[in-house]
């Protein structure tokens, strides 16, 4: 819970969204690994991957918008 404070603090709420999937999927797993009757549909698990994919582009961006800002004018990329 407090990876996904974290990162609702440091996203903002324009990326919200990615944070509800994210933390519904969470409660899932854990209801998967220990609960009996929990489970992973196979839904669930394209909605996780595909939202892993959006997260990963929203911290990359990020990563070239503070590169770009530390560095104007040269392209950004070490």
């Amino acid at each position: 819970m407090a990876i996904i404070d974290f990162v609702r603090q440091h996203l903002g709420k324009k990326h919200a969204g990615v944070l509800t999937v994210f933390d519904r999927l969470r409660r899932k797993r854990n209801a998967a690994l220990y609960d009996d009757t929990g489970f992973v549909s196979g839904h669930d698990a394209e909605e996780a991957l595909a939202t892993a994919r959006e997260y990963l582009d929203l911290i990359r961006a990020d990563i070239q918008g503070r590169r770009s800002r530390a560095h104007p004018g040269g392209s950004g990329t070490s």
